[in-house]
């Protein structure tokens, strides 16, 4: 694994998900972002550094095509 994967690996292994600089609860920004895109909910959409985000399981209950990364292991 890279360094950059050791080092994203640990920080979800030594930090609760709430505690997170990039933590949210409310998605709502994100989807008036999405509104801008024609036929979204048709497209594919990226996710870099997906974590642990609940905006991935909402997107896939809508049955939204995702592409998925993140370096760490830890978050799958």
């Amino acid at each position: 694994m890279s360094d950059l994967g050791e080092h994203w690996n640990k920080i979800y292994q030594e930090t609760d998900e709430e505690q997170l600089g990039w933590y949210e609860t409310d998605y709502s920004a994100t989807f008036d972002l999405l509104q801008y895109i024609p036929d979204w909910k048709n497209s594919k959409i990226f996710i870099a550094g997906a974590g642990t985000s609940g905006l991935i399981d909402i997107l896939l209950k809508s049955n939204v095509k995702l592409i998925i990364n993140d370096l760490s292991t830890e978050v799958i």
